[in-house]
């Protein structure tokens, strides 16, 4: 999902772009080219720009392409064109370490989850097993009296599960 957001992100980047670059293209307004793309870079997220003119010649870059993230990092190359005509060119680079934070934000928050119900199944097992084992406790302590000759021993408990079945019937 996160890829295919980055995917269509640069995609909208790009659509805008060339809608800004193609007058200062066509003029060959090189200053407003980099104007554009300055601006652009600081507020978009970008890691790296260029725009080229009709002759393949660099206009202006901005950023670094080659920055050993090579293989997260999304990149788009776009013709510049107005009904057929080519007037440049225009590569962009986003970085996908947000990808990278977003995987680690829910694997911790995954592991989160997990410690929380672990501990939660934990407490609750103390606390159901604890009433279980009194009530078992109380059975022994009856038998061992019973064994020794007190016939009259009453105990507490009963109820319709298995265990105050068994204490009924004691």
């Amino acid at each position: 999902v996160l890829h295919k957001q980055a995917e269509h992100r640069v995609e909208e980047i790009a659509k805008t772009l060339e809608a800004a670059l193609l007058a200062p293209l066509l003029q060959r307004d090189d200053a407003s080219v980099r104007d554009i793309i300055e601006s652009l870079r600081r507020d978009g997220g970008l890691e790296m720009i260029e725009v080229r003119d009709s002759s393949n010649r660099v206009v202006h870059q901005t950023g670094n392409a080659g920055n050993g993230r090579e293989a997260t990092d999304f990149r788009l190359t776009r013709p510049v064109e107005l009904s057929g005509q080519r007037y440049g060119e225009l590569g962009l680079v986003l970085s996908g370490d947000f990808i990278q934070e977003a995987r680690t934000r829910y694997v911790r928050q995954s592991l989160t989850i997990a410690v929380a119900a672990l501990l939660l199944t934990g407490i609750l097992l103390v606390l159901t097993t604890g009433g279980v084992v009194r009530r078992f406790e109380a059975l022994t302590r009856a038998s061992k009296r019973m064994e020794q000759g007190d016939l009259d021993i009453r105990l507490p408990g009963e109820g319709v599960d298995e265990i105050g079945q068994l204490i009924g019937t004691f």
